[in-house]
Parts: C-alpha cells; structure tokens; sequence
C-alpha cells in the first residue's frame, strides 16, 4: 500500500491552524480547498473530499473525506479530523493514525475538480 507518510511535526503544526469547529455551518468546495490546503501542507497528508457530482455552478450533492494516496487509491479518514473541523469534537489523532481502510476507489476514476475537490460524476 502507497501510503502518505506524514511530515514530523505534524500533529502540533495541525494545532496551530486553528481550524476546530471552522466549517460548523456546513462547506462548500471552496471552503473545503481552504481548509484542505493548509492541512496538507501542515501535515504531508493529502485529504480530499468526494462530492456526488461536479457541474458548472460547482461541487454538489453528499459528500465525505477520504485520504488520498500518492498513487491516488482513496482510503476512508480515521482519526477524527472531519469532527474536529465540522463539529468541534475533540480534537484530531495523530495524522499517521488517519489512513483508514481502502475504498477500492482510484483518482482515475473520478472528475478532478481541484487538488482536494473531487466527484463521482462531472455533470
């Protein structure tokens, strides 16, 4: 398995970008890129979010995180990241710990929409 190995230091990087509860009332694919960017670059772990579909006034539909691998394979996110960010509980693992099971599901696959905006569907 091709997985991200995260960058030392990355736990404590994570705590100072003050993202607890940020997207309480809920995301958009912008805000997503927002918060995304500066957790990989904080941490050497490439999270996406997987939206139903893609169509030009931009990403809808449900949607759901997932650790990417560097040979795009998607794997579920553990950890608590996402309800640390979206709800305000707790706070995230260690990022080592958030590489969750394999989806079966390839970057391939899907409709790039940005570095961490994907969809099932380009509509």
């Amino acid at each position: 398995m091709n997985c991200p190995a995260p960058a030392p230091g990355a736990a404590e990087r994570l705590a100072h970008l003050d993202l607890k509860n940020f997207l309480s009332e809920g995301y958009s694919d912008e805000e997503v890129t927002a918060v995304l960017g500066p957790v990989a670059e904080a941490t050497g772990v490439h999270v996406i979010c997987l939206w139903d579909y893609v169509d030009r006034y931009g990403c809808g539909g449900d949607s759901d995180w997932y650790v990417m691998t560097p040979s795009g394979a998607l794997h579920r996110l553990a950890g608590g990241l996402f309800s640390w960010i979206n709800y305000g509980e707790g706070k995230p693992c260690d990022p080592a710990t958030w590489i969750g099971n394999a989806t079966g599901v390839t970057s391939s696959t899907l409709a790039a929409v940005d570095p961490y905006n994907h969809a099932r569907r380009q509509c």
